[in-house]
Formats: C-alpha cells, sequence, structure tokens
C-alpha cells in the first residue's frame, strides 16, 4: 500500500484529481482548490458594501460589534491567498493544467 504526500496541498476544501504537469511531462494526481474561493471572495466585498452602509449603526457598540467588523475586514488577506491558489502536482509542486485526454492515457 502506497501513501499519497500532501505536497501541494490547496488549501482547505481542496481535492485531488488527474492533472497535465508541464515539469514531469505527464499525467499525474493532483490537489486541486476549492472552486468556491472566487465566489466567497465577491461575497465578501457585498459584505464589506453593507459594513460600510451600516457604519453608523455598527461602530456605536465598541465591545462587539467594531471588533467583529475588524475581524471580517482582517478576513481579506487569507481569502486572496486562497483565491488566487492555482492547482498543483503532488509529485513536484508544480502549477498544472486540466489533464488532456488523448489515446496514449
Amino acid at each position: 500500500m502506497t501513501t499519497r504526500s500532501i505536497v501541494g496541498l490547496s488549501g482547505p476544501f481542496s481535492r485531488f484529481a488527474p492533472a497535465h504537469c508541464p515539469r514531469c511531462s505527464g499525467r499525474v494526481d493532483a490537489t486541486w482548490p476549492w472552486a468556491g474561493w472566487g465566489a466567497l471572495r465577491k461575497g465578501w466585498f457585498f459584505g464589506l458594501g453593507f459594513v460600510l452602509l451600516a457604519s453608523p449603526i455598527w461602530f456605536t457598540d465598541f465591545v462587539v460589534m467594531m471588533p467583529s467588523a475588524m475581524l471580517f475586514i482582517a478576513a481579506i488577506g487569507p481569502l486572496n491567498t486562497l483565491a488566487r491558489t492555482r492547482p498543483t502536482c503532488l509529485r513536484c509542486g508544480s502549477a498544472v493544467e486540466a489533464a488532456r485526454l488523448d489515446a496514449h492515457g
């Protein structure tokens, strides 16, 4: 029984699927990031708009609502990182493309 390496893991919710690796010159196992990170990032901007529109009410509570707004705003850094993560080869760690469908497999 062989074990799979987790080198190149594409963040939480990633999945394993075959891909074409240009560095390995062939079909390899790869880890693909969750496709919803981009949509979640767009949703974050809608949430930011809500925080800005509700800021007169939101910022009156300095004990709970103000810190929660700051945590929400700070979440864009990790969210940007996860949204731009590329699928990676589990063998060499290179960015990969979708698997080619050819007669040679």
